[in-house]
């Protein structure tokens, strides 16, 4: 007797279909969003806001009506991707509250984020976006203020950040900072201007945290 081999994937002619299970579709449709959101990141990252459906649609390698299914608007899109962004802010600040010295907690964290903004279009808009609109990215822009506060707080106990400084006025120098590194300002430079403001009068000038040198990765 003859045995028939199949290929993976193959069905014998006449052999009923397996049937598509909702199951199936569900996980059609979640490597669909996560090839989506893949692409749209690497997208985000390089045009920003500009990014365009069409285009996130042709690198994700799918069709853009399965684009829109997964995100009706392009602002739906957008929003979702600000808050990867912010949720990227929150771990730096969680960095931050566990370094040992409270000033060089607070360098961190502006460092951290202004090299990031230096490389990254699509945080430089998110900044932007969630100053002017204060409905999105609610509850992570809550814990990035949370988190932020404790380590203004500790800095501010310890003598090394002006007193009157708040969450507030940092988030405001953040964004400004975004706008002026898009402008084509050095970060490093402008990174220890903010910081030169921050900073307590009584504080010394140098920097206790060892800032990074060399290009931007």
């Amino acid at each position: 007797m003859t045995t028939t081999r199949f290929q993976p994937g193959e069905v014998a002619a006449g052999a009923p279909v397996p049937p598509i299970t909702e199951r199936h579709l569900r996980a059609d449709a979640r490597r669909n969003r996560e090839r989506i959101l893949a692409a749209a990141e690497a997208a985000f990252r390089e045009l920003g806001t500009a990014v365009q459906m069409d285009d996130v649609a042709r690198r994700a390698g799918v069709g853009v009506g399965t684009l829109y299914r997964h995100f009706p608007t392009k602002e739906a899109l957008v929003e979702e991707l600000a808050t990867l962004r912010v949720t990227g802010c929150i771990a730096q600040a969680e960095t931050a509250i566990a370094m040992a010295d409270a000033w060089a907690a607070v360098e961190c964290f502006v460092y951290s984020n202004a090299e990031q903004m230096a490389s990254d279009a699509g945080l430089r808009d998110s900044l932007a976006a969630v100053g002017r609109d204060q409905m999105m990215c609610r509850l992570e822009r809550g814990r990035l203020e949370e988190r932020l506060g404790i380590v203004l707080d500790r800095a501010r106990a310890a003598g090394t950040l002006s007193a009157d400084v708040t969450v507030h006025d940092v988030q405001s120098l953040m964004t400004g900072l975004s706008a002026a590194i898009a402008g084509g300002g050095d970060w490093q430079r402008l990174a220890r201007i903010v910081l030169a403001g921050l900073r307590a009068p009584q504080g010394s000038s140098g920097p206790s945290f060892a800032a990074p040198v060399g290009s931007v990765r």
